[in-house]
């Protein structure tokens, strides 16, 4: 099988799905290699050394597609990719097709096998997911304290104390991943921290850690009178392969102090804002009703070298496997069955398949 790795054309995505020495070690199990010119430069990877690793290099994304029989990446196909897409082909990668109807339509009429990074589940746990995750949760912090300075528009708000003054006050929604990264880190730096998830009685062990972070279950009553005093607020809701419920209604936001913050992870799947709409990271702002919002759906492409890294060394294994199993076992496959999201000209996972209806 021949296993291309195009270069991510996303705005300002500078990921590579699998760094060189993967790809070394791919290539001596068998597996051939195609990499795009230019696929790792965002991470400091060469096209020299993909060549010294066994790679084939090509010149565009159009001659990898056709000649390749699984495309692995890390950011969906856009728009101008899809004409790339022929029977036969296997994609993987992130899809979040719930918030991306139009890419499940392109690959149900091409015929596309189109499996996904973020459904994937081995051992109860998202293995390809949860880094990026911890990622995304850790910047979403330090993304809301940046447009909480003055010169961002935001209130002039350190996250942490000083001796003479509070540290801010942190809202997070959810408690999975990313409200974990976020919350967490919060509260290390010192500041306000109110947590809300579903089921909070199962963080408290995990919450220990961190004596002035509080956890309230995910009430809309509660989380509507925490937003009207936070600095910054943090969607972080996540239910696999569905779209993301939108637990903050616009009133919420509106409730919220002029020059708050408002950053909402949960965006790669819908946004679990009714204010919140995609951005990208060369124009990653707005505001509604006086509230700064961000909301990029390729937040870990910011540290991409990081996220490159915990990527490529939890894909190989996966990329090995898939590489060497026929199209006729994927769906019945104890991992592999669950990421899958198109087959056949349909969509195939079943919370995909009800987010798309």
């Amino acid at each position: 099988m021949i296993v291309g790795i195009p270069k991510e054309i996303k705005d300002q995505e500078r990921r590579v799905a699998l760094l060189p020495e993967a790809v070394a070690r791919l290539t001596r199990a068998g597996i051939r290699l195609w990499v795009q010119e230019g696929a790792g430069v965002g991470v400091g990877c060469s096209d020299r050394l993909y060549r010294e690793a066994g790679a084939r290099l090509v010149k565009s994304a159009r001659e990898l597609y056709k000649g390749a029989d699984m495309v692995v990446k890390v950011k969906e196909p856009l728009p101008e990719e899809y004409r790339f897409f022929r029977p036969g082909l296997r994609l993987f990668c992130f899809l979040h097709l719930a918030a991306s109807p139009a890419l499940a339509v392109a690959l149900c009429r091409s015929d596309v096998t189109a499996l996904a990074f973020e459904t994937l589940i081995e051992k109860g746990t998202a293995p390809l997911l949860k880094p990026m995750s911890e990622i995304a949760g850790r910047l979403s912090l330090t993304i809301g304290a940046h447009y909480l300075r003055s010169d961002q528009g935001g209130k002039g708000i350190l996250l942490s104390p000083t001796p003479y003054s509070p540290g801010a006050r942190v809202a997070v929604i959810g408690g999975g991943t990313v409200g974990k990264a976020a919350a967490g880190l919060a509260a290390g730096l010192g500041a306000q921290v109110t947590l809300f998830d579903l089921q909070p009685e199962k963080l408290r062990d995990w919450a220990k850690n961190f004596p002035t972070l509080q956890l309230r279950p995910s009430r809309p009553a509660l989380i509507a009178s925490a937003l009207r005093h936070a600095d910054l607020a943090i969607g972080a809701v996540y239910i696999p392969g569905a779209r993301a419920p939108r637990v903050i209604r616009t009133e919420m936001i509106r409730g919220m102090e002029p020059s708050s913050v408002w950053v909402d992870v949960a965006i790669d799947q819908g946004g679990s804002s009714e204010t919140s709409r995609p951005t990208s990271l060369s124009h990653p702002v707005y505001r509604r009703y006086g509230v700064i919002h961000y909301a990029v759906p390729n937040m870990p492409a910011l540290a991409s070298r990081t996220a490159s890294y915990a990527l490529s060394r939890l894909l190989e294994s996966y990329v090995k496997k898939l590489a060497n199993l026929p199209e006729s076992s994927l769906v019945k496959h104890p991992v592999f069955g669950t990421a899958l999201n198109v087959s056949g000209g349909r969509v195939v996972h079943p919370s995909v398949r009800s987010a798309l209806r």
